[in-house]
């Protein structure tokens, strides 16, 4: 039977962004541009109407990592939201449905998600759109879009954002045979712990779940911050993160001050870690 004109459009349009995402992900390899998912985010910013973006991946209960951004504003957006569990793309994610935020500074001001407002997500302007990375019952993590201004997406871009993520998910995945989903009696140490040796094994995940430099130095200085206290993963993981929101300063930077061994966290310091040695 021959398809109506409407149903032909459709079609014509979903394989145009397509092709011209696999383009700009060409363009963007052969460039010098982030390796692994980053090269995914910044494909993404070349074809949709955004400015920027980010893939979220979903460790474990409330656990959340950041896989790869197109630039490091947007890789400090997606590593509060990992960090607090809170914003966009956690909800894109619990919901199976696209979140569209058109001001993010309006919603953190009116009382939306609390805790990234208090990380300082609300001095952030524009519009930040996230859209699940599933496919039928595997739920992978977010696909986060930022506008550099207050707006909406029109009707095509929202349609594009849709099958650029959809896109996103296939090569997620299948680079992915082995990957196991972490159950939700699991521990977030345990889904932390997980994680790090997956990303870490190029020849089950590929190339495509090389973690962002920043991530591998919060994993390191995760690390590194439970060895000085003693302690456990995840309240190692507590203790880098509530020392970065309190100080107001980026996770990422405040992991790589304790990777250079600039910044020690001791047993009895409470939350001020102590200066390294110079």
């Amino acid at each position: 039977m021959a398809r109506g004109t409407g149903s032909v459009d459709v079609m014509t349009g979903v394989e145009e962004v397509g092709a011209r995402f696999v383009a700009a992900l060409a363009r963007a390899a052969g460039s010098g541009s982030p390796r692994g998912a980053g090269l995914l985010s910044v494909a993404c910013v070349q074809v949709l109407p955004v400015t920027r973006a980010a893939i979220m991946i979903c460790t474990g209960p409330g656990g959340w990592e950041m896989l790869g951004a197109s630039d490091s504003e947007a890789a400090d957006n997606a590593q509060l939201e990992a960090a607090t569990g809170e914003g966009p793309g956690p909800q894109a994610h619990r919901y199976q449905a696209p979140v569209l935020v058109p001001d993010i500074a309006a919603a953190l001001g009116a009382g939306k998600w609390p805790m990234l407002a208090a990380a300082g997500f609300a001095h952030k302007d524009g519009g930040v759109f996230a859209f699940p990375l599933q496919l039928g019952a595997i739920r992978v993590g977010t696909l986060d879009l930022y506008a550099e201004a207050p707006a909406m997406l029109d009707k095509a871009g929202f349609a594009a954002a849709v099958q650029v993520a959809e896109l996103i998910t296939t090569l997620l995945l299948s680079a992915t045979p082995d990957l196991r989903p972490v159950s939700p009696e699991q521990h977030r140490a345990d889904a932390i712990d997980v994680f790090t040796h997956a990303i870490n094994d190029s020849y089950r995940l590929g190339s495509w779940w090389e973690p962002a430099q920043s991530t591998r130095e919060i994993h390191q200085a995760t690390g590194m911050i439970a060895a000085q206290l003693g302690t456990d993963i995840t309240t190692a993981y507590a203790r880098l993160v509530g020392y970065a929101l309190a100080a107001g300063l980026p996770i990422a930077q405040v992991s790589a001050e304790v990777v250079a061994h600039r910044v020690l966290f001791r047993p009895d310091d409470g939350m001020k870690p102590d200066p390294g040695p110079t």
